[in-house]
């Protein structure tokens, strides 16, 4: 899913470990607040009392014993709170070995896996131009991530690229804006035989491309997918990342590449912290 919301299966393992999560965070982020100021203090007074450097050194070293025990457990706590809590956390294309970031919403599988190689080809269907920029996403993700260089014309098992508005129904969403979840949806359908990726929408259909560079499994020197129809939708119109230059300032090249990152797990709001620059 491209939000925050589970479905009713996960619901509860989820909200269990969002909780804890939010917990360690919390108490995390107290703690070194806590540890700071000793740091800080701890200073000011052996710069105050006169000790000399070696003294500092053990003193410091000590110190940092110290803040490292209280320390490490919350770092260590922090990360397996992270850890799926059990198996119902886990979606039908993890437990066989494939990864999507953010889940998507619904999963059928209608067999085995296929694998995906030379000979396939790219097949522009209605409402898709060449010019779109699923069309090159999907050319240069399989290439660059997958090695697979994507034909243009022959007779090999195809991807077929569709736009037709009103092709694709949405379920439950947090966000109560329909139209503009539904710009957003796609359905994925994956077979040996050939795969279509069907949106509404040109904004669906890039995050359909963006599915399938991500599916891509790399076993015993092969590439596989699975045989399964994905329908997808976002929780939430609008999913935003903070990026702060507060105190450094990036070049284009470093935004550019952040950008595409982003867009390829499905953000599709940046926002940008630039005051002290101009």
């Amino acid at each position: 899913m491209f939000g925050a919301r589970a479905c009713n299966s996960t619901a509860g393992p989820l909200r269990r470990g969002l909780i804890i999560r939010f917990l360690y965070h919390h108490i995390l982020t107290w703690k070194l607040d806590c540890l700071a100021s000793q740091v800080l203090l701890a200073e000011e007074q052996s710069l105050s009392s006169g000790f000399s450097p070696s003294a500092h050194r053990e003193y410091g070293m000590r110190l940092f014993v110290k803040l490292a025990r209280c320390f490490l457990p919350l770092v260590l706590g922090s990360a397996l709170a992270w850890v799926p809590l059990d198996a119902a956390t886990r979606s039908g294309l993890f437990g066989r070995g494939y990864a999507v970031i953010p889940q998507p919403q619904k999963v059928e599988f209608k067999g085995g896996d296929f694998e995906i190689g030379r000979g396939w080809r790219l097949q522009l269907g209605q409402g898709v131009r060449a010019d779109d920029v699923a069309v090159e996403s999907l050319k240069e993700g399989l290439e660059s991530r997958h090695g697979i260089r994507l034909e243009t014309r022959g007779r090999g098992n195809a991807i077929e690229l569709v736009i037709q508005p009103g092709s694709v129904e949405i379920g439950q969403a947090a966000d109560k804006n329909k139209p503009a979840l539904e710009e957003q949806a796609y359905r994925l359908e994956l077979a040996g035989s050939g795969i279509k990726i069907t949106a509404n929408a040109p904004t669906g259909l890039f995050y359909g491309v963006e599915t399938l560079v991500q599916l891509v499994k790399h076993a015993e020197g092969k590439r596989w997918l699975p045989e399964a129809t994905i329908m997808d939708w976002p929780d939430l119109e609008q999913r935003n990342i903070y990026w702060d230059d507060n105190h450094h300032l990036e070049r284009m090249e470093v935004l550019k590449q952040a950008l595409r990152q982003a867009a390829f797990y499905k953000i599709n709001g940046f926002v940008i912290k630039l005051n002290d620059h101009f």
